[in-house]
């Protein structure tokens, strides 16, 4: 499940609909916390969409025996 969180005029927020999630996290001026529980493959493709980032790189983030370390790609580390 995927649930948003961001400011809106000084007041958090919080979303659980996809449509409304990939919406604040296409537009580059909210700053958002993206909280992840067991998220289906449909709610990684929306994440990897919407934040411009590789699939590999979103399934790695989602995967429990993913270890931490920094990949370099195109337009983020």
């Amino acid at each position: 499940m995927l649930t948003i969180y961001y400011s809106d005029e000084g007041t958090l927020t919080e979303l659980t609909d996809k449509n409304k999630i990939k919406k604040i996290l296409s537009d580059n001026s909210i700053i958002s916390y993206i909280k992840a529980v067991a998220p289906t493959d449909e709610e990684l493709d929306l994440l990897s969409a919407a934040l411009h980032f590789h699939i590999a790189t979103i399934k790695n983030y989602a995967s429990k025996k993913h270890l931490p370390k920094i990949e370099e790609y195109d337009s983020y580390l």
